[in-house]
């Protein structure tokens, strides 16, 4: 056992005292021969390589790699043929290990299985005029007249290992740019039957993809990290991966792709994403993608997928994006929906063989869904063009009651009762956030057996059925049904320059406003001209919302003018039938501008202004004209005009007037006596004075076998002026 035990120690001694002297030579051979060793390195590299390989200073390190040895090369540079014209090389490093075996030391061939950069930078670059320095990264050929040993030595690398190193691609002819700074980069190759698995280990930060530096830069300052194969095809060739697990700014990816070398240079790429945050995906994407997507933001993680595809040397790449969103709350610059779904994808190819950038792009939302402001939206597609000067393109639908408007409404004056609604509203137009938005919107809103209450008048209008069309601008109210005050009525009607209800600069509204009535009794709408009552103010901030000034504001700057017809009409006493109107409605005043209706036989046309006073009272100035009207039925309708000497009881015949008044009601409509000044020129035709005392009374002392009980006579006309509440009879000619 002894023996046995000191053989083994004297082989173990002879070993490695053998071992030490090898190295010992070796290391007394490689400073003796470093030039050698340098030459032969050198020209090993520049045998490889198309360009001027410099090594600056050449070291030994025995340990590093044993039992294999490693050289160090310092202040290594690799230049093409243009250099002295550009001043880009291809490479600079201040470190780049070799490992070879110590056999080779003692020979005139170097092997190189395993390469290091340390603290380099790699340019690969076309120029302008369309010179490139590629050609470097392609194996240099040798022709058959080549013998020397030199040429052919083989060069098979196993490994290569990247640290602190810059790499740059760029390409001015076709404006691509791609930008990485390596932390550290290993790679292992294992070579198969007719292809390369390579292993890495990637610890990259990626400075910016430039497919097309105009459109900006995708993945811009973007870490990526990840141990991963892929698969190199010698024989297509053919770079490949499949499922490969990478971490990008800590967000999980999974990517497959496959990029062809051959005659047409190809690749294509998928990438998968679950979970990931809506910002930080905006944020790998280009600048006017994230510009266009800005619009919108969604506060819960999304599931993304991408492909990327096209020529590696030759035009942009075709760049599809989807995402799906679901119970998600989206925020853009108008409003803000919850519950929202929607499935969306991103292309830049919308009409094939145009070119793959902005102008050619999109981005579509498809079945989308949400709730806003108590209001459920729907849109089968949203899109949104031309990313160079970005157009949204949408129709959304929402069937609501119509209780949800009142959240639109910072006032009281107008609330929604009861009914329902249904919504349809279209855009097209860019995505800028300015108060003419809305000149790209059109759509309508349709109610049906709505009851809407104007809290000022205390007016309810019930059971509203009809459509708002709204057009750009403009805007039509369609066969509006409703209930005023037990009158139906049906109104139509048209606005232009509706931009007026957000934009207090621009020109007046005109609004034009027609209504129909086949029976209208005007003692309920009386207070329509009343006191307005007190609105309460909402006080609580809405993140859209109608305010009440700018309603009034509508209301006060604009030119509107109101159409009426009514089969028959009535006010107290009065009755009139084939009623036709046209008023202006002014800042407190209404214009009379024509009125004409049939009334006791006759005719009658009206004109004048109504004018809201300080006191709440009226000023009526009337223009009224009547034709072949029964008298007797005249004086009854307008309560003898305030006369108490003479009344309706007292006249007959068919009476002819031309009157110009003045006068001041009440907000209930009635008129002060004392206030009435008319100028009335008349003419009583086939009349009669019946019963009128101050003539009957005339009997007491003359012509008592006459009966002034009924007075006939073929016409009697004059001017008669009221003023105070006293007549004054104006004879012709006076």
């Amino acid at each position: 056992m002894q023996k046995n035990r000191k053989r083994l120690l004297w082989s173990f001694g002879i070993v490695f005292t053998c071992l030490l002297l090898t190295i010992t030579t070796s290391y007394v051979y490689f400073y003796t021969h470093q030039k050698t060793i340098l030459q032969t390195i050198t020209a090993q590299l520049s045998s490889n390589i198309s360009g001027d390989v410099t090594i600056g200073a050449i070291d030994l390190s025995p340990f590093k790699n044993f039992p294999s040895a490693s050289i160090v090369l310092k202040d290594v540079s690799i230049k093409d043929s243009q250099f002295a014209s550009h001043h880009i090389p291809l490479l600079t490093a201040k470190q780049v290990f070799i490992k070879i075996g110590w056999a080779t030391i003692f020979s005139n061939s170097v092997a190189v299985d395993r390469i290091r950069l340390d603290h380099a930078n790699i340019n690969v670059f076309t120029l302008t005029n369309g010179y490139t320095n590629s050609y470097l990264l392609t194996k240099k050929k040798h022709t058959d007249l080549d013998t020397s040993a030199v040429a052919k030595q083989s060069f098979h690398l196993q490994q290569l290992e990247l640290n602190d190193v810059t790499l740059n691609f760029s390409d001015a002819v076709k404006q691509k740019q791609y930008g990485f700074a390596v932390k550290h980069l290993g790679t292992v190759f294992e070579r198969l039957d007719s292809s390369i698995k390579v292993h890495v280990n990637a610890n990259v930060f990626i400075k910016g993809l430039g497919f097309y530096v105009p459109n900006g830069l995708f993945a811009t300052n973007q870490l990526l990290e990840g141990k991963f194969d892929v698969q190199f095809n010698e024989q297509q060739p053919a770079l490949s991966f499949q499922n490969i697990q990478v971490v990008l700014s800590k967000q999980p990816f999974m990517f497959s792709g496959k990029f062809i070398f051959s005659t047409i240079p190809s690749f294509f790429l998928e990438i998968h994403s679950k979970q990931i945050d809506y910002n930080f995906a905006r944020s790998l994407v280009t600048t006017n993608l994230a510009k266009a997507v800005l619009m919108v933001s969604v506060e819960k993680p999304i599931d993304i997928n991408a492909t990327i595809s096209g020529l590696l040397n030759s035009g942009d790449p075709l760049v599809n994006i989807n995402w799906i969103v679901t119970n998600n709350v989206l925020h853009n610059q108008f409003i803000d929906f919850k519950n929202c779904s929607f499935n969306g994808y991103y292309t830049n190819e919308v009409v094939k063989n145009l070119p793959k950038k902005d102008p050619n792009s999109k981005v579509v939302a498809t079945n989308f869904s949400g709730t806003w402001e108590g209001f459920v939206f729907a849109a089968p597609q949203i899109d949104i063009t031309n990313l160079a000067v970005p157009n949204l393109v949408c129709h959304l639908t929402s069937s609501v009651e119509v209780t949800a408007f009142n959240n639109l409404l910072e006032t009281d004056a107008i609330v929604a009762q009861s009914g329902k609604a249904r919504l349809d509203l279209n855009y097209n137009g860019p995505l800028e956030n300015h108060n003419s938005i809305n000149t790209a919107i059109s759509g309508k809103v349709s109610l049906r057996n709505a009851s809407l209450l104007y809290t000022p008048k205390n007016i309810v209008l019930a059971n509203c059925n009809g459509d708002i069309v709204f057009t750009e601008n403009d805007l039509a109210v369609n066969n509006l049904n409703c209930d005023v005050a037990s009158n139906h009525i049906i109104m139509q009607g048209s606005a232009t320059n509706t931009l007026k209800i957000i934009n207090a600069a621009a020109d007046k509204m005109n609004i034009q406003w027609r209504i129909y009535s086949a029976s209208l009794n005007l003692q309920p709408l009386k207070r329509l001209f009343s006191t307005n009552l007190a609105v309460k103010k909402i006080t609580q901030k809405k993140p859209v919302s109608i305010k009440a000034s700018q309603i009034n504001n509508v209301l006060t700057n604009s030119n509107i003018t109101l159409s009426f017809e009514a089969d028959n009409l009535r006010y107290q006493n009065f009755q009139a039938t084939n009623i036709k109107a046209t008023l202006s409605l002014l800042e407190n005043k209404w214009l009379l501008n024509e009125i004409s209706l049939e009334h006791a036989g006759g005719t009658m046309t009206i004109s004048g202004s109504l004018t809201t006073l300080l006191d709440n009272n009226i000023n009526a100035s009337i223009t009224l004209a009547m034709a072949n009207m029964d008298v007797k039925t005249v004086m009854n309708s307008f309560n003898n005009f305030g006369l108490k000497g003479i009344t309706s009881s007292n006249l007959s015949g068919k009476f002819y007037t031309h009157m110009v008044a003045n006068a001041t009601l009440n907000n209930a409509l009635d008129i002060y006596p004392k206030s009435i000044a008319a100028t009335i020129f008349f003419s009583l035709k086939n009349g009669a004075l019946i019963n009128y005392e101050p003539i009957k009374a005339i009997q007491k002392f003359a012509f008592k076998k006459r009966d002034f009980s009924n007075i006939a006579f073929a016409e009697l006309e004059d001017t008669v002026i009221v003023k105070n509440a006293a007549i004054a009879i104006k004879k012709n000619g006076d």
